[in-house]
């Protein structure tokens, strides 16, 4: 409403980790911030669990984050951009 209501040109960010407990959201993420008109995304990996290992990405995680969301995320991009 900020930028309908006071400043066309008020931009907004997002930044999120990625870690175990969210890595399947992704492509929600993205759905919302284009939903949301985000200037900017910013997604980083979870580092310094070393010793618990609570919230890191295990091999399987990171296999399915590569083969099935990633592929996922891009379809959702390209038909976004197909709009513009």
């Amino acid at each position: 409403k900020v930028r309908e209501q006071i400043d066309p040109n008020f931009r907004v960010g997002m930044q999120t980790i990625i870690c175990k407990d969210n890595y399947q959201d992704f492509p929600n993420l993205i759905r919302m911030a284009y939903k949301l008109k985000i200037c900017n995304l910013t997604f980083s990996y979870l580092e310094g669990d070393y010793q618990d290992r609570k919230f890191l990405l295990k091999k399987e995680h990171i296999i399915e984050f590569k083969e099935n969301i990633i592929p996922e995320v891009i379809g959702i991009i390209t038909s976004v951009q197909k709009r513009f």
